[in-house]
């Protein structure tokens, strides 16, 4: 989903381009704290079948809570820089004329929302049905991910000018 809505944006072409760039970094620092908590969720249940895992706040708060906050932002809720840089896509794509393409990314997006919110709703309160082992590590892992979505926000949002630059240099590449 994510880089389709970038590929939209390289292909639309002005600003769009320049958001698709920030949108493709913002998603490699969230997508990456994204799988290292799932590495931790493997840890701890050893195994991945999601529709018998459960109970993850109780045995994993820093870890559920990066979770929910990581999807929030992979799905480009506000204050997630994806949110910024899908706004600047869908600006452009409107402005260009291109309603049907915009009606087709919500009723994605909406469709993604519902899958993935729906599968980390249901890991961390459905009630547990796969036993579980203690992780060594999963508390500073948990913590190792949310640097990663730490990164994202702050870089993503404040846009420091060395951002901007290199930003500026791949879309004129």
């Amino acid at each position: 989903e994510n880089m389709g809505i970038a590929a939209i944006g390289l292909g639309i072409g002005g600003v769009a381009a320049w958001a698709a760039v920030l949108h493709v970094a913002a998603h490699t620092l969230i997508k990456s704290s994204m799988f290292l908590q799932i590495g931790v969720v493997r840890s701890i249940y050893d195994g991945y079948r999601i529709n018998r895992l459960g109970d993850y706040m109780k045995l994993n708060r820093v870890g559920a809570a990066g979770l929910m906050l990581g999807a929030l932002a992979l799905l480009a809720f506000p204050p997630s820089p994806l949110f910024v840089s899908e706004l600047m896509i869908l600006r452009q794509t409107m402005g260009e004329g291109q309603w049907w393409l915009v009606a087709v990314i919500f009723l994605l997006l909406c469709i993604v929302i519902y899958s993935i919110f729906s599968r980390v709703i249901k890991l961390c309160y459905q009630p547990n049905q796969s036993p579980t082992r203690k992780s060594e590590h999963a508390t500073w892992l948990s913590w190792s991910a949310f640097s990663l979505l730490a990164v994202a926000f702050v870089v993503g949002l404040t846009m420091p000018e060395w951002l901007k630059v290199w930003i500026e240099q791949i879309v004129n590449f």
